[in-house]
């Protein structure tokens, strides 16, 4: 079949220094087949401190076009590209030793086989000093075989495939670099060497001035337990200082200056004047490509936490208590910057997380419902309304919810009134209520309805996409949610309550009942929680079990009939 696409040729030579510096020659030529091929092959992307030596169009007689110049900007467009020409683009890009490892060195990953396009010819070689030990990582399956000779006094290794189809994306997929065939070459690295690394540069950021001293004095003074000490450093930083980012080698007391930067080296430095022990830990969030191999996943852990007086500590969000930790992180790898050995533990995985919805539902004949909810909410979904809050002004916040939540779950809604409390109370439940009227709330069946439950999960359009998988399947977090609604019948009208539902995986749990309560009035009770999982292509049938289960009895929480 005609793709859009075929990358003719995918070639990258390494050329390795005894120093660790390296150039890098990449080569591609892309026949593009169609006005989409075009589309997203005419634009070429260069590195920025790349030298370009071709970037052409080889039109299909043979002739070529060139840009006029090169100028500077992200992408370079290809002239006069047609289907049926080829894209051509070389460069070579420097890159200087790393600074961790001295006299060795971490290539880019190399892929072999492509989302974009068929593969023609996929090629890769290192060239090395030949007393450079090389590590390697090989992922997927039908990985390029290795080829190993010497050349010109170096040790050159060589991986080649040809006629490699095209891959194609799967729901909810675990990171491609996992399983997707691929190389990635290195030499000289270890966890323990970049761990000393990063602690060198935490001993200098760490260092504190007159004035970062007297914030820790004052915020500490009084305090007994480090634990004490340790939250009102936390809270203080939250609220003083905007989240940036930022390295953890950036200057403690600069941060204080500016107001902005890492919380976690502020808060590291600000506890370490006050005499608090705390420890800084890198985390690799679980959801993250898994690369456990012979080369080290140094860049997998990139989530620094803090720990003092036996709190975990995330201050990332503005609205988190402290000792909370968020969901992408909990359970995650972690290894201590610290003296000594490698220190390694994995993030606890408490929680206090919760939502209580409870609703009341006026249902009319012709499927519109007048509704009122409550919600009481503590842990992520609270931390969650409080970050909201904070990005939006007070009268945008109505619009939004309207047209972002209500929108979304019940289409036409419109909001009737919203208000809530404990937007400042980050250790405590945040508490939301509002009304709504929508104009089908249960859907007509011939002359009765049929209720859905309310914020359905539609787990099937999340999770189930292909008749069966190939690669592995990431279950998001769903934070324990118990929904109780109270639905007032239309008069005319009786309910066919279904059996209770109870489905449970080792990923998730929901149950959900039906009941006759007072005089022309019903009540749901449902509950509903899934953990952060990765599963194998081999359990798909798990997770399409469970979906279907969960989907068939919240699409009909409810049937009602006419009583004539």
């Amino acid at each position: 079949d005609l793709t859009p696409a075929v990358i003719v040729l995918d070639r990258t030579v390494t050329r390795v220094f005894p120093t660790g510096a390296r150039l890098t020659l990449t080569h591609n030529i892309i026949r593009v087949q169609d006005k989409d091929a075009i589309d997203k092959f005419g634009e070429v992307q260069i590195p920025a401190d790349a030298d370009v030596l071709t970037l052409r169009t080889v039109k299909a007689d043979g002739s070529t076009r060139e840009p006029e110049e090169l100028i500077e900007k992200e992408t370079i467009s290809v002239p006069d590209l047609e289907p049926g020409d080829y894209v051509e683009f070389e460069y070579v890009d420097p890159a200087a030793p790393p600074g961790a490892f001295p006299r060795g060195f971490l290539a880019e990953r190399f892929f072999f086989r492509s989302y974009d396009a068929p593969l023609y010819r996929s090629e890769y070689v290192v060239a090395t000093p030949p007393e450079m030990k090389l590590q390697v990582d090989r992922r997927g399956d039908n990985v390029a075989p290795m080829h190993t000779e010497s050349a010109h006094g170096l040790a050159v290794y060589t991986f080649a495939t040809r006629l490699q189809p095209q891959i194609f994306a799967e729901p909810s997929s675990a990171p491609f670099a996992e399983f997707l065939p691929s190389v990635r070459v290195a030499a000289g690295l270890s966890t323990l060497g970049w761990k000393d690394y990063l602690l060198d540069g935490q001993l200098l950021a760490a260092r504190a001035n007159r004035e970062l001293a007297g914030v820790a004095a004052s915020l500490t003074r009084g305090l007994g337990s480090d634990a004490d000490k340790a939250r009102a450093v936390d809270d203080w930083v939250r609220r003083h200082i905007k989240s940036g980012g930022g390295a953890i080698d950036e200057a403690a007391t600069s941060i204080l200056a500016r107001e902005e930067g890492n919380r976690v080296t502020l808060e590291a430095a600000l506890l370490a004047a006050a005499g608090v022990p705390a420890r800084l830990w890198l985390a690799h969030p679980p959801k993250d490509a898994e690369l456990d191999g012979e080369l080290p996943d140094l860049e997998g852990f990139d989530e620094p936490l803090l720990v003092a007086g036996g709190l975990w500590i995330d201050p990332r969000y503005r609205h988190a208590a402290t000792g909370f930790v968020s969901p992408p992180l909990r359970g995650g790898r972690a290894f201590a910057l610290a003296p000594g050995p490698l220190l390694m533990t994995r993030v606890p995985t408490a929680s206090t997380d919760d939502r209580q919805m409870d609703f009341d539902m006026s249902l009319h004949a012709d499927g519109s419902a007048d509704v009122s909810v409550h919600e009481e909410l503590r842990g992520w979904p609270a931390l969650e309304w409080r970050e909201a809050l904070e990005k939006l002004a007070p009268d945008r916040v109505g619009a939004e919810f309207e047209q972002h939540t209500l929108g979304f779950h019940f289409p036409g809604a419109s909001l009737v009134a919203l208000s809530w409390e404990g937007k400042d109370d980050d250790a405590g439940a945040f508490r939301v209520a509002y009304k709504f009227r929508a104009p089908q709330l249960a859907r007509r069946v011939g002359r009765g309805l049929v209720l859905p439950a309310p914020f359905p999960a539609e787990l099937g359009k999340r999770y189930i996409g292909v008749a069966a998988r190939t690669t592995p399947l990431l279950v998001d977090y769903a934070p324990p949610t118990h929904v109780h609604a109270r639905i007032a019948v239309p008069a005319g009208m009786v309910a066919a309550l279904p059996p209770p539902v109870r489905a449970e995986a080792p990923f998730g749990r929901f149950v959900q009942a039906a009941t006759a309560g007072a005089p022309s009035t019903l009540e749901l009770d449902a509950r509903f929680e899934m953990s952060d999982a990765r599963l194998p292509a081999s359990d798909y049938r798990s997770i399409v079990e469970f979906a279907q289960r969960v989907d068939r009895a919240e699409a009909k929480a409810l049937e009602l009939r006419p009583t004539k």
